[in-house]
């Protein structure tokens, strides 16, 4: 008799392969892990910033490896009543930013970098003039994050990367077709391989700039190899920043801001901050999960924000008298630094909140001097707060 084994024995198998399958389909279609820290973005806190904490968050930053968060360890200074440990004259300083461990803090210092050492305050390199003519400027500078390069946008219109080490020229004249236009801000990608380089009308007030966009350049090539553009191509783009994994880029523009996929490079979703004016400096905290950002004067305010990362909520709305440059976010993503125009009240200073709740920290009287600043217009005798950097320590900012 003829056995009937070989004829079952496909079907057992087919039904082998059915189970494996059925097995295998849930983990191959699994969450996403955006940042790469093994916790799925359904389960992670911090689906933006990779991390090990698993106490009171799951997969945020934990410097120290306790479990804890670095939020939750918290390390920033709490209602510091901040003094002035160095003060350096002699000139204007439009941006600055620390190295990695902020052993070092570089300065555009009009037409140079200049880096100091900053626990002796001393400048231990300089650059070559890297722009001239026309009242040219550094516009911003960002020091990459494994600490081999500083780049930098200037008021010509051309951005420039140098090594970090000796302040050597990488790279210079890096360009855009268009006119009357500024690049004003660079922010490197996390891994250091690209920039991110802001093109945006020039002159006072900004508006429309046909052809301006938010440039990626390769730092090994300098070419550009992607151009963003969220509001279209009379945008105007004025500041720009990456969360800690680089999935995501924030974009501050003419009177909005936006969050960018950067897969894809789409529009996520646009952050308006309700006024009309630019959106001068934007930040994304380190943990990934608040957006941070100010605005030029306008209506008789300037506005200081923070936005969940999340779903764009507004986490809190603040005004200033005068005009806010820059924006910076502690390493510990508890606290926030907005820097502040020549003019009135809150003219010469930074003003610094609790990023979650909105509370007033501190209001540092940096450019300030003797003067009471009670004057509007050109004629105050205010210096502008450009930019600030907190030191990864926490209890010191530049």
């Amino acid at each position: 008799m003829q056995s009937n084994v070989p004829h079952r024995k496909p079907l057992s198998v087919l039904l082998i392969l059915l189970m494996i399958g059925v097995v295998l389909t849930p983990l191959s279609a699994s969450a996403a892990d955006s940042d790469g820290d093994t916790v799925d973005d359904s389960l992670d806190d911090c689906p933006h910033a990779a991390g090990t904490s698993t106490i009171d968050k799951t997969g945020c930053p934990d410097r120290d490896g306790d479990g804890y968060s670095d939020t939750y360890d918290g390390w920033t200074s709490n209602n510091p009543n901040f003094g002035i440990d160095q003060q350096l004259t002699g000139g204007s300083h439009y941006s600055v930013d620390h190295n990695s461990d902020g052993s070092l803090l570089a300065t555009a210092a009009g037409t140079q970098i200049r880096i100091f050492d900053t626990s002796t305050h001393t400048n231990v390199r300089s650059s070559a003039q890297l722009v001239g003519g026309n009242n040219a400027y550094i516009t911003s500078i960002d020091w990459s994050p494994d600490d081999t390069y500083i780049a930098a946008t200037l008021s010509d219109d051309t951005a420039t990367i140098l090594h970090a080490s000796n302040l050597s020229i990488l790279h210079e004249d890096i360009s855009h077709t268009g006119s009357s236009r500024t690049f004003s801000d660079v922010a490197f990608f996390p891994n250091s391989t690209a920039i991110a380089i802001v093109d945006e009308a020039s002159g006072w007030g900004g508006g429309t700039c046909t052809g301006c966009s938010i440039m990626l350049v390769d730092v090994a090539t300098a070419t550009i190899w992607q151009e963003v553009k969220p509001a279209g191509n009379s945008g105007s783009y004025s500041s720009v920043a990456f969360s800690e994994d680089g999935s995501r880029m924030a974009v501050g523009g003419d009177g909005n801001s936006y969050l960018i996929n950067t897969s894809s490079w789409t529009t996520i979703r646009a952050m308006n901050p309700s006024i009309g004016s630019n959106v001068h400096s934007i930040d994304i905290s380190p943990d990934g999960n608040t957006i941070a950002m100010c605005t030029g004067y306008d209506n008789g305010a300037s506005r200081m924000l923070a936005f969940q990362t999340s779903n764009g909520a507004s986490i809190f709305n603040k005004q200033a008298t005068s005009s806010c440059y820059g924006v910076d976010i502690s390493p510990d993503s508890n606290q926030v630094a907005f820097t502040i125009g020549y003019y009135s009240t809150n003219g010469g200073t930074s003003i610094i909140y609790e990023l979650q709740s909105g509370t007033l920290i501190d209001t540092l009287s940096v450019a300030r001097g003797n003067n009471a600043c009670s004057q509007s217009g050109g004629q105050n005798p205010c210096g502008n707060v450009n930019s600030a950097s907190w030191h990864p320590d926490g209890i010191h900012i530049a």
